[in-house]
């Protein structure tokens, strides 16, 4: 068992410690590891109703942890300025969502009672933990687009969906990634941003050539497919 798998054995027995826990631990690796606990907890029947209210407070704290790492990252400290807090509270309820979290909480219950294999509940699980990644890039966007500045698409370490692939490398203004409602794990990408690990950090390169263009043009030729 490793330090992760251990933290996580002791976690699921004593959720309080998750406010305690530092930094190294809170990330996506540290996330799926406690999602992937979770769902092995409920399969295995020593994990009850309690999932629900777990679930909730792991993705309201990542969330957080998410949106501080980026502050920091950009060689900022202290409290969330209120523009960083409105954007991170929006992230929270879409992401914390009850109906989803029951939703899940009941699947994983019906593959345990129907003896189905918890292979495709795990999957679900790494697209839970990537909404750690989604707040971290929401940060970076938000951040930049407050302070104006160029961020540049950067694909992940996966496989790569025709949308991400067609994205990267393009230099925008951040103001023209929001317009153009392209982000890192969005929904609207040909992936769907499920398992997306792309991010579009803040440069210092010099905007694209015709980049709001590009990107619009990336749209129309998604629709038209």
């Amino acid at each position: 068992m490793n330090l992760i798998e251990h933290v996580t054995k002791i976690i699921t027995q004593v959720p309080q410690v998750i406010p305690y826990l530092t930094r190294a631990y809170k990330s996506y690796d540290f996330m799926l590891a406690r999602v992937e606990g979770l769902v092995r907890g409920v399969y295995t029947g020593n994990v009850g109703g309690d999932f629900v209210d777990i679930m909730g407070a792991l993705i309201r704290g990542q969330m957080e942890d998410a949106y501080r790492q980026a502050w920091n990252d950009e060689g900022y400290e202290g409290a969330l300025p209120d523009y960083l807090n409105n954007s991170l509270d929006a992230f929270v309820i879409q992401q914390a969502n009850f109906d989803w979290i029951y939703q899940f909480y009941k699947d994983i219950v019906d593959a345990r009672v129907d003896k189905t294999p918890i292979d495709p509940l795990l999957a679900r699980a790494r697209m839970w933990a990537n909404q750690w990644n989604a707040a971290y890039n929401e940060a970076l966007r938000v951040i930049t687009l407050e302070n104006g500045g160029n961020m540049i698409w950067v694909l992940g370490e996966a496989e790569h969906c025709p949308t991400c692939l067609a994205l990267d490398g393009i230099v925008a203004s951040a103001k023209e990634w929001q317009e153009s409602g392209w982000k890192p794990q969005g929904e609207n990408l040909a992936c769907h941003g499920f398992n997306c690990k792309c991010s579009c950090p803040p440069t210092s390169n010099r905007r694209s050539k015709n980049a709001a263009e590009r990107l619009a043009a990336i749209r129309k030729k998604k629709e038209n497919k």
